[in-house]
């Protein structure tokens, strides 16, 4: 496909951490200022959320109050007046604040962004320029990533929410931080294909723009994973979040189908797809990646595992059989738990 394609071309980012032993690196840094700045918006949220529910919880205790000890219809109906006022401004309130927190993300973004371009000299259509973005953006979605359940943890420096185990966390604060990083992400996306438009035919780019691909589709696969276990997430927003998944998830097979098509032989590129087609629900795809992947290494234990669960789970099952041969020849213990999937097809469909 690519038979005249240009040199490869190689770009790396500087390597701030061979800095100075007592030097925090740059990028750190600016990872740690916008993670500030994140804090700060959720501590803002907080207290927004914690006003408007002491209150109506205050006044909801008043005009129980009100029923049990005074019977006139006059002080139960301003009690119940209250009540409803400030339900209906909290909703209000609520929207125009998510409303601004959106754009005080992407604020927040931009102000990332011209603080790297400052220490990088970045470059409108400079290919280093975009690479190195790219990987900057990627890095300060891991970096919240990392410091996600201590966000919310230190929003209002209470050292008791520390013992709040991961999945309170969670269900906290998920939505805001899954936004940001999700913005960060897209950013990474964008200077990633950018890099494309500079080297379209360049290993490296493509590599790059399917990474980037498949750190989205897992950020929005995150999101799914904790919603099955979740049941207070609304169905209308979750299947939004796995329309993106499933888009950002099918962008990076297109990325490593081109990447197969410079190095067919590259059992990496396989075993990408294969996780691709994985998540995607394509078992059909899947099986046919795997089985590209014994004809460069014949006897991979791992891939020979995978591709007879695979077999077994959709009742083909004289194909699982003869992997189960393969790896009993290999004597190895997958062989056993193989053979457990045996019949889980019939299970499935019972």
């Amino acid at each position: 496909m690519f038979a005249n394609a240009q040199s490869e071309v190689s770009f790396h980012p500087p390597n701030w951490d061979m800095e100075a032993s007592h030097a925090q690196n740059p990028l750190d840094i600016i990872c740690a200022e916008t993670t500030h700045s994140l804090k700060k918006n959720l501590r803002k949220h907080l207290l927004f959320h914690g006003f408007f529910l002491s209150l109506i919880a205050l006044e909801a205790v008043v005009l129980a109050s009100s029923l049990s000890f005074f019977m006139e219809i006059s002080v139960v109906s301003i009690a119940l007046s209250g009540l409803f006022l400030t339900l209906f401004c909290y909703v209000v309130f609520t929207i125009f604040l998510q409303t601004q927190s959106v754009a005080a993300f992407y604020a927040l973004k931009e102000t990332f962004f011209d603080k790297v371009c400052t220490l990088t000299n970045y470059l409108e259509g400079q290919a280093e320029s975009h690479i190195l973005m790219g990987s900057c953006f990627a890095k300060l979605a891991e970096h919240i990533e990392a410091k996600e359940c201590e966000l919310y943890q230190h929003a209002l420096g209470l050292s008791f929410l520390k013992l709040l185990p991961e999945k309170a966390c969670f269900l906290l604060h998920w939505k805001k931080i899954y936004q940001f990083k999700e913005i960060a992400l897209e950013a990474s996306v964008s200077e990633n294909i950018k890099f494309v438009k500079c080297f379209a035919t360049s290993f490296e780019a493509h590599s790059s723009l399917a990474n980037s691909y498949v750190m989205l589709s897992n950020l929005h696969g995150k999101i799914l994973l904790h919603s099955s276990e979740q049941s207070k997430l609304r169905d209308k927003y979750l299947l939004e979040v796995k329309e993106k998944f499933q888009k950002a998830a099918s962008l990076a097979v297109e990325e490593f189908k081109i990447l197969k098509d410079f190095e067919p032989n590259n059992p990496w590129i396989h075993e990408q797809l294969a996780l691709s087609f994985h998540d995607l629900e394509n078992p059909a795809e899947e099986i046919s990646c795997y089985e590209i992947i014994l004809k460069l290494k014949p006897k991979d234990i791992d891939t020979l595992f995978k591709l007879g669960t695979l077999y077994f789970k959709l009742g083909q099952n004289a194909r699982g059989l003869q992997v189960f041969a393969d790896l009993k020849k290999l004597n190895t213990n997958k062989a056993e738990a193989l053979i457990k999937n045996y019949g889980s097809n019939a299970q499935a469909t019972s």
